[in-house]
């Protein structure tokens, strides 16, 4: 997880190359409070079905073109494989392919100024380690696994369709 925590953070310099904090605080906020508001009407199944649907979507990057099938094809196999036979196999996949090849995508954003992209990324790095043992603790507690759970997937949520949304 420290691997693939802090890749969202490129959310970020991506924006600010492009002018569009407010759009990246927006997609973040919408997502937020969407899951927030389905998880407060009982209705997780919603927020679970879009952060697989746009999970689907975001990975097809990642996938590679074989014949005519589509590559959201091959994104919701591996995705199911993953979550029905192997989650191993899926923090594999996040370590070894998506997470580098985002890295390539997002490299002529981070390029610009390497310094403040790796503090950035060394920031979320740390930030994410020490919310984690918060979490470790806080997820222990039944009243707060679906609260974090819920923030979790919308924060992951909010990366993908920022991405999927108009970022270069």
């Amino acid at each position: 997880m420290l691997i693939i925590a802090p890749h969202g953070i490129t959310d970020w310099v991506h924006a600010e190359k492009h002018d569009a904090i407010p759009r990246l605080m927006q997609t973040y906020a919408y997502t937020t409070t969407a899951a927030e508001m389905a998880r407060y009407l009982h209705q997780d199944w919603a927020v679970n079905l879009a952060f697989i649907a746009v999970s689907i979507a975001h990975f097809r990057h990642d996938m590679p073109k074989i014949g005519v099938v589509p590559r959201y094809v091959w994104s919701a196999a591996t995705l199911a494989f993953c979550i029905f036979g192997s989650p191993d196999a899926f923090l594999a996949y996040m370590v070894l392919i998506h997470v580098p090849n985002h890295y390539r995508i997002q490299w002529k954003y981070l390029k610009g100024d390497l310094v403040k992209s790796a503090a950035l990324v060394f920031i979320a790095t740390a930030l994410f380690v020490l919310g984690e043992q918060t979490f470790d603790l806080a997820i222990q507690s039944s009243s707060f696994q679906e609260p974090i759970l819920s923030i979790a997937k919308s924060m992951i949520m909010g990366h993908i369709l920022y991405e999927e949304c108009g970022a270069e």
